[in-house]
């Protein structure tokens, strides 16, 4: 079966890798290759998960391991309620990773079939005499089970003590989310802290390249709001029907292609110049607000996709396909700020404005531009700036700064005016080869503005970072730049005019510690819930997790104590007198057998409960006799047994029992529970199956 099955997926699968339906080399890389991309959909998709080819395959291999756990429980164990097991872990995954739509009818249709299984193996455990949890004793001994118990234990506290400690402690095997909406989630390193240190990184290292016909900035993430926390931080946070799953939509004439091979990048943010309208790598999330791409996978690294952008409109009709008008009702959030926002940037703001005599929304955002374009500013890779309220007091007070302190004070004093604006975070174009391929390095780091313009949409013309001399890093250098109108205009309102000679690290009011370099927030893209359905990767953990421990703590307590009872209560109820009485006699053997006390097959009855006394106690030994003549009455004697001789050794079965359980502490209690006392040896002596009793 298993054989034949595994032909079958090779034939319907990879039918093109086999040769006569006998896999090769090239079938098992393509199978390694499917089972990896279906693990990566399971981690990092959205609820529902689509069918992929390494979904399922996935799925095939998980089925087919969860049906032969059944069938080897079921059918070669005798194991019916460890056999249901396997079919409800499959059924919680379904349940867990698709949608909620006629959840209600698959679960009854799993009920009802595990009923139906349950109501045949029950009559073959009748039959067989077997337990619903299996025919063989399935706990070698209670000591082993408590030494694995004592193990476990020890396991999860080493863990919790020193796992804190271990590098990459602050990053889950699985990012579970943050929590708030119930969806799958991806947090990244702040991408404008990640701006800082790649442009400071010495010596330069080679990212990506990108082949394109025409250069631009090579966008990986748009942080779209400005939150209070920390004293204000620039952040992306996108969940529910704010995140897709990949681009296809039509690619109009004169899109800019480009042609990533990406090697470096450690994160999972996809560069592509703005605006993308195809992806053609699988499994892409796309925050459809900024469309920012994030990969399906662990990270970008080494990975080739396609992108096709729509261009931005050319600098040189810019201001002519500006149309001016009222801001949009979707696009206002992009013009929130915090209620304790610094006044002071506002004035200066609305002060460059006035100075430059700007009308016009595009005009605004261009004064704006050419002020911070002034010489009155210097470009400094080496100052210690954030991104909250008190970093832009100080960037505007010192002119000294690099591309993340443009872009991100631009951006707010542009919502101060009335403009949508959002951080860009990427790349400059890179160094261009002779076929059209720009190499991309560590050193093209670059942070910018975008703001929306009616009639222009979205653009990135306004970037207010200065150009750097040759050799330079972090620089602007954007093609089709508009040209700069007013260059030289003198600082106005609201700041202080003194410029310190050096830069120094913003001090927090309160004294505590100094805001991070670059600032941001950690930025979370979050998978869109589907059906209002509030699921994710936790609960499939949690469920699975449970589902284990049930079935763990079946097997620990039920297999002993219910298949004891059962079998207590079959020997109690035996059709024949003289077997129910025997079936007390079994019921004592398997009592003293829990404590450990010898019933050699040698010695008769009497023999056994006069050798027992001695090691029990004169109480034990007297019951034990009783209860041991009784028995040799009913195995060798003609005398008919009636009810009420099956009741009287019944009981004197609980003195015994009674005796043998003084003194014993709750831990003892439930070990002499849990112990399976089921001895292999013979029938005691005399004892033979053609004569059980004189009744026969």
């Amino acid at each position: 079966m298993s054989v034949g099955l595994a032909a079958f997926v090779l034939w319907a699968l990879l039918p093109s890798t086999t040769t006569f339906g006998a896999p090769t080399g090239e079938t098992f890389n393509r199978l390694g290759d499917r089972l990896d991309q279906g693990l990566n959909v399971l981690r990092h998709a959205h609820i529902p998960v689509r069918p992929s080819p390494g979904i399922v395959l996935l799925t095939v291999v998980a089925v087919w391991v969860m049906a032969a756990t059944a069938d080897l429980l079921a059918f070669r164990r005798g194991a019916t309620l460890g056999a249901i097991a396997p079919g409800l872990m499959v059924f919680i995954w379904i349940a867990a990773l698709g949608t909620g739509k006629d959840a209600v009818l698959a679960g009854a249709g799993v009920g009802a079939a595990a009923a139906a299984f349950l109501a045949v193996q029950h009559q073959a455990t009748l039959v067989h005499r077997r337990s619903w949890v299996g025919a063989v004793r399935t706990i070698a001994a209670p000591r082993a089970f408590g030494a694995a118990a004592a193990l476990a234990a020890a396991a999860l506290a080493i863990g919790a003590a020193v796992a804190p400690a271990l590098p990459g402690s602050d990053e889950p095997l699985v990012d579970l989310g943050t929590g708030h909406t119930g969806a799958s989630s991806y947090k990244s390193i702040p991408p404008l802290l990640d701006v800082a240190e790649k442009l400071r990184r010495t010596p330069s290292e080679e990212l990506f390249t990108v082949r394109a016909t025409t250069p631009d900035y090579w966008r990986t993430t748009a942080l779209d709001q400005y939150i209070a926390a920390s004293g204000g931080q620039w952040t992306l946070a996108a969940q529910g029907s704010n995140v897709g799953e990949g681009l296809s939509g039509a690619v109009p004439r004169g899109a800019l292609r480009q042609e990533y091979r990406i090697e470096h990048l450690g994160e999972r943010w996809m560069p592509a110049a703005y605006r993308a309208v195809s992806v053609s790598l699988s499994g892409t999330l796309v925050v459809l607000a900024s469309t920012t791409l994030v990969t399906g996978r662990d990270i970008i690294a080494n990975t080739m996709y396609r992108v096709d952008s729509v261009r931005p409109v050319a600098s040189a009709r810019a201001e002519a396909t500006a149309t001016g008008g009222p801001v949009p009702k979707r696009l206002r959030p992009f013009l929130e700020l915090p209620a304790d926002f610094p006044v002071e940037i506002r004035n200066q703001a609305n002060a460059i404005v006035a100075a430059s005599n700007a009308q016009t929304p595009f005009a605004r955002a261009r004064a704006l531009r050419d002020w911070f374009r002034s010489p009155a500013f210097t470009y400094d890779t080496h100052v210690d700036f954030g991104d909250d309220g008190d970093a832009m007091l100080r960037f505007l007070q010192v002119r000294r700064g690099f591309c993340t302190q443009f872009a991100t004070t631009y951006a707010a004093m542009a919502r101060a005016l009335g403009i949508p604006a959002r951080v860009a975070v990427g790349f400059t174009p890179g160094t261009p080869d002779a076929d059209g391929t720009y190499h991309v390095r560590t050193n093209d780091a670059h942070a910018w503005p975008e703001i929306w313009l009616a009639g222009l949409g979205w653009t990135h013309m306004f970037d207010p970072t200065p150009p750097t001399a040759a050799g330079g890093t972090g620089g602007s250098a954007l093609p089709q730049e508009l040209p700069i109108a007013g260059v030289g205009v003198p600082p106005v309102g609201g700041t202080a005019t003194t410029v310190p000679s050096t830069a120094s690290p913003t001090a927090p009011a309160n004294g505590g510690t100094p805001a991070p370099t670059g600032g941001g927030a950690n930025p979370t893209v979050t998978a869109p819930k589907r059906a209002d359905r509030s699921t994710s990767h936790w609960w499939v953990a949690a469920a699975i997790a449970g589902g284990v421990v049930a079935l763990l703590l079946l097997l620990v307590v039920e297999v002993p104590v219910a298949r004891k009872a059962r079998m207590r209560n079959a020997r109690r109820r035996r059709d024949d007198a003289g077997q129910a009485i025997a079936g007390a006699w079994e019921e004592a053997l398997d009592r003293l057998a829990e404590r450990g006390v010898a019933t050699p097959p040698t010695s008769t009855p009497i023999e056994l409960a006069a050798t027992t006394a001695t090691r029990t106690g004169d109480r034990v030994g007297e019951s034990l006799h009783s209860l041991a003549t009784q028995y040799s009455a009913a195995a060798y004697g003609t005398r008919v047994f009636e009810d009420l001789d099956v009741d009287a050794a019944w009981a004197e079965l609980m003195r015994l029992e009674h005796h043998l359980a003084e003194g014993d502490t709750t831990i003892e209690r439930w070990r002499y529970r849990l112990a399976s006392g089921r001895r292999a040896q013979p029938e005691p002596a005399g004892w033979s199956p053609r004569n059980r009793s004189t009744n026969d």
